[in-house]
């Protein structure tokens, strides 16, 4: 199948898009990617003009300098949007892993683009897109199996270890003077004496944001009864033996999605503390975890600030409970991080996708 895929191609190397693209190509499919390469990075088989948000193409221009003619088109977020009326005969689609924070623009690219197909990552928010004009269907998100090997496993030295958006605001001054390096790279490990204990510790990078901030919460109060290894952003190789720095691995969802550091965290051979999002519609389609997955009840402080002690007694004791089983059951990793090979990489999903289509 030939397939002309429309993306933001300045994301790093490993991001989702150009994981899936690889993902395609591993599975026989002659690829033309296209997009921008802002960040003066990604290398797009075709390269257009990175514009102003909304960075929109018509099917017109992109087609015009497409070396064939595509059997399918896929566009996939973030970072370009087709527009216009597409070749009589022509079938495309739209790709969106994460609702959680731009949900309306993701539906308004999906109007413009005229597609057959809406490929939705997170069955929690199906219902929102159900009255456009594509089938939608659900395509989970996945872990890029290129950035793990099951032969390595190293010792962990910290308890949990988070790589990832924490929702902290550690910012350049914290990581100028880490608690430590190693191989994964830069890692702190006390965030009390390094954050206020209030408000201003969820601010994300130079803007002030609130989307991660119920992470950053357990983050910070785990921190202070266990060993808890926060890195700095991995986008490379070394992200495994960053969580491997770790005896488990931990996340919180962002508002009742299914992240992709669920499954890194069992590709890398741990057991996996998070929040219980099951009955949120993921099980028709694999569930949202692998094996070995210890859950605490989610959402249950109201306001934000006043309680969140409910929650994160619950959060402590399944933590307490998967660092005792991954000592006492440690064949319970290996079987997660087996299912996660075989269910939930990229070439999965996109076989997942070619049989839709």
């Amino acid at each position: 199948m030939k397939l002309l895929i429309c993306s933001g191609m300045g994301e790093h190397d490993f991001s989702s898009n150009h994981a899936l693209i690889w993902a395609f190509r591993q599975l026989g499919c002659e690829v033309v990617s296209c997009g921008s390469r802002y960040n003066n990075q990604g290398q797009p088989d075709i390269e257009v003009t990175d514009k102003p948000f909304p960075e929109t193409w018509t099917y017109q221009e992109i087609l015009e300098l497409c070396p064939w003619t595509p059997d399918f088109i896929l566009q996939i977020v973030p970072h370009f949007y087709l527009t216009g009326l597409k070749p009589k005969g022509m079938k495309s689609g739209f790709y969106c892993t994460d609702q959680h924070a731009t949900g309306m623009m993701f539906k308004r690219g999906a109007e413009w683009g005229n597609f057959d197909f809406l490929f939705i990552g997170q069955p929690a928010y199906r219902d929102f897109f159900l009255n456009l004009a594509p089938v939608v269907k659900i395509i989970l998100p996945a872990f890029d199996e290129r950035r793990f090997n099951r032969k390595i496993n190293i010792e962990p030295r910290f308890q949990i270890s988070f790589c990832g958006m924490s929702g902290l605001a550690l910012l350049k001054e914290h990581w100028a003077s880490p608690d430590g390096e190693d191989e994964a790279g830069k890692y702190i490990t006390n965030l009390k004496d390094r954050l206020s204990n209030d408000s201003r510790k969820y601010e994300m990078s130079w803007i002030p944001s609130y989307d991660y901030a119920s992470r950053g919460e357990l983050l910070y109060r785990l921190s202070q009864d266990f060993s808890v290894r926060i890195c700095q952003a991995l986008w490379d190789l070394r992200l495994q033996s960053g969580i491997q720095s770790g005896c488990i691995g931990f996340n919180r969802s962002l508002n009742n999605d299914i992240s992709i550091r669920n499954y890194e965290v069992a590709a890398s051979g741990r057991l996996l503390v998070t929040d219980n999002v099951r009955g949120m519609g993921y099980e028709p389609f694999g569930g949202p975890y692998p094996h070995g997955v210890f859950l605490y009840e989610s959402g249950l402080f109201q306001p934000f600030y006043e309680n969140f002690d409910i929650e994160y007694s619950h959060c402590a004791k399944e933590v307490e409970r998967a660092l005792k089983n991954a000592k006492e059951q440690p064949e319970w990793a290996l079987e997660s991080q087996e299912d996660v090979f075989a269910n939930h990489t990229w070439k999965n999903r996109a076989e997942s996708i070619l049989s839709q289509i």
